[in-house]
C-alpha cells in the first residue's frame, strides 16, 4: 500500500542521514588524529648542537626532553619518551569513543 511504501521511503532517508552524520563525525575525529601535515605541526625536534631532543607533543614542563646522544646510542630514552604518548592517545581515544558513542 501507499502508507508502506511512504514508511519505508522515509525510514531509508533517516537511516541515510544517520549515516552521512555518522560518516562526518568519524571524518572530524580521523583529521584530528591525522592532522594537516603542515611543518608546523612538529612531532620532535633533534638539536644536534645542544644535544637534546625534544618531543612537542608531550607537556610543556619537560617537553620531552631528553639527552640525544643517549637516544642515538640506543639507551632506552626513546622509549621514556614513548611511554607518556602511549597514554596520551589511549586517553583520547576513550574520550573520544564515550562521546561519538553516546
Amino acid at each position: 500500500s501507499n502508507k508502506a511504501l511512504a514508511l519505508q521511503q522515509v525510514s531509508r532517508k533517516i537511516m541515510e542521514e544517520k549515516g552521512k552524520k555518522i560518516a562526518k563525525e568519524r571524518g572530524i575525529l580521523r583529521k584530528q588524529y591525522m592532522g594537516t601535515g603542515d611543518r608546523s605541526e612538529k612531532i620532535r625536534s633533534y638539536n644536534f648542537l645542544n644535544g637534546t631532543v625534544v618531543d612537542h607533543r608531550l607537556p610543556k614542563p619537560d617537553g620531552g626532553l631528553s639527552a640525544l646522544e643517549d637516544i642515538m646510542n640506543g639507551e632506552g630514552l626513546l622509549q621514556d619518551m614513548i611511554e607518556p604518548l602511549k597514554l596520551q592517545e589511549y586517553r583520547q581515544r576513550v574520550k573520544d569513543y564515550v562521546v561519538f558513542e553516546l
